[in-house]
């Protein structure tokens, strides 16, 4: 459920709480997380900052490539329907990355013990210059 009060809304008239919290992840994935801080008494505003849209609807070709490095499960989203070909490995910067690629049948070679950019670079460093296939770890 998306509250009733709109992002800039001053909430004047409703009754004080502790706290009031700001939630401002994309509208379409704001209800899980505003429905928790809810049910834990907060008073929450959905402000969402971004919008999510495809750039278009061309495929992308990754069966020429050493490397898919996928980076957010929005973009694990938006990229499995215009896959094709295989690139050699598939790293995933996170769980929730390499769970919306596997949803779409997409198998992942890496998934980084510390779900950060620099937790994947070290990580595709080491796959580098050892010469071989990462193991998925989730």
């Amino acid at each position: 459920m998306v509250p009733r009060r709109p992002c800039g809304s001053s909430g004047s008239g409703s009754p004080v709480v502790s706290f009031r919290v700001i939630v401002t992840r994309p509208a379409h994935q704001a209800a899980p997380l505003v429905e928790e801080l809810e049910r834990r008494g907060y008073d929450v505003v959905v402000c969402p900052l971004i919008a999510l849209e495809s750039l278009g609807a061309d495929s992308v070709d990754a069966s020429d490539y050493d490397w898919l490095v996928v980076t957010s499960a929005n973009g694990a989203e938006f990229l499995a329907p215009r896959l094709r070909g295989r690139a050699r490995h598939v790293a995933a910067i996170g769980p929730a990355t390499a769970e919306a690629l596997a949803r779409h049948g997409v198998a992942v070679d890496l998934v980084p013990s510390v779900a950060t950019q620099e937790g994947l670079l070290a990580e595709l460093s080491r796959a580098r210059a050892d010469r071989r296939s990462p193991s998925v770890r989730a």
